[in-house]
């Protein structure tokens, strides 16, 4: 029999070569099943047996995991490896909280620049910045980027980054510092605040900064540590920095060095926390009668105060650790007189021009001397 019924069920059974296939047929009736028979004997004559066919000898195909489930084994491996603490700890909750709800149940490879756009839209209309989005998407692109190199995603989606405003920042005139300094009921406070100003230190350089990367006889300071949320890591930019020590800084440090221990520890000698150094700094701008700043003030008044004073930008950036000049470029408007300097020299150049074919007196044959710039005007 090549059909059979069994518990009102049809199925087509074939022999072959010693060979019994009894599949169940597509439609549950007589003729169904009869068509399907006549449909696997067609493939035995065609290929000679059924296992093209047999879901049991198909290769197994892997399911491609979705954004959620990846983005969890990229935290536990990637992330765990190659960041700070600080860092891990931003990533994992930009993937809780944003992320995962939003690209989650996708596939990797059905993230396209479509759907990022959308998630941008939705973000912009939860009112979030476009610096916080684009934080969001440096996340997303690291994920997808390392699912690349497993081999999981053939090409990366295109992600434009949305323009991000200039941001504002304060910081202390030199009138300003020098009154936040000169207070005298909270010397430890007023010691660090100098030592902060002097440097552009982080905050949480400031807190983790050893006697034993205190070289006064050099006058300098060696920057390799950071205290991010309680944990000891490396500076933000996983750079170790050297800056000079003003001579303030170091009588301020000379009565009281050691060779090792926190520079500036808690009560209880242990670092300060972030709460204790926001009481602080409030006290001191209470006392001094200036307006309420934090810690990251007294970091941009250090880059300030050096590029008024006409330091440039690019040993700034090196004083502060940033990585690129570009990250320093927020303080070029606050050297104007450069600027100021430049632009007039198109009026000397003009004035050189008139003077000279005024001296010249109309006298025939006399060459006039040409200045760069009216050389280039010539050429035109």
């Amino acid at each position: 029999m090549a059909i059979r019924k069994i518990d009102d069920v049809w199925y087509a059974d074939i022999r072959y070569h010693k060979k019994r296939y009894r599949w169940r047929s597509p439609q549950n009736t007589a003729p169904g099943a009869r068509a399907y028979e006549n449909y696997l004997r067609g493939e035995i004559a065609a290929r000679g047996s059924l296992d093209h066919l047999d879901p049991k000898k198909q290769p197994k195909v892997k399911r491609q995991q979705n954004f959620a489930e990846y983005a969890d084994d990229w935290l536990k491996t990637y992330v765990r490896n190659q960041n700070r603490s600080s860092e891990r700890q931003s990533k994992e909750s930009i993937l809780r909280l944003h992320l995962k709800p939003y690209f989650g149940r996708s596939s990797l490879s059905a993230i396209n620049r479509r759907e990022i756009d959308g998630y941008k839209a939705k973000k912009l209309e939860e009112g979030f910045s476009a610096k916080s989005i684009n934080n969001h998407l440096t996340v997303l692109r690291k994920c997808l980027w390392t699912a690349q190199t497993d081999d999981l995603l053939s090409s990366l989606p295109l992600i434009q980054w949305l323009k991000e405003d200039i941001p504002d920042f304060d910081f202390l005139l030199v009138e300003e510092s020098h009154r936040l300094l000169q207070d005298r009921s909270e010397p430890f406070w007023v010691d660090l605040a100098r030592f902060a100003v002097r440097t552009g230190l982080r905050r949480g350089e400031l807190m983790a900064l050893d006697w034993s990367r205190i070289d006064l006889a050099r006058k300098q300071v060696e920057v390799r540590a950071s205290i991010v949320r309680g944990v000891h890591e490396l500076p933000k930019t996983h750079r170790v920095r050297h800056v000079p020590l003003t001579d303030d800084v170091v009588a301020m440090l000379a009565p009281r060095v050691q060779g090792h221990g926190l520079v500036f520890p808690g009560v209880d000698g242990r670092p300060l926390s972030q709460t204790a150094m926001l009481h602080g700094i409030r006290r001191l701008c209470r006392r001094t009668g200036l307006r309420q700043i934090g810690w990251h003030a007294l970091r941009h008044t250090f880059a300030s105060q050096l590029v008024m004073e006409g330091v440039p930008l690019l040993t700034v950036s090196r004083l502060m650790g940033h990585t690129t000049v570009k990250m320093t470029e927020r303080y070029a408007h606050l050297a104007p007189s450069h600027l100021a300097e430049a632009v007039p020299v198109l009026l000397r150049a003009e004035g050189r021009v008139l003077e000279a074919r005024g001296h010249a007196g109309g006298q025939e044959g006399d060459a006039v001397p040409q200045s760069p710039l009216e050389r280039m005007s010539a050429q035109v």
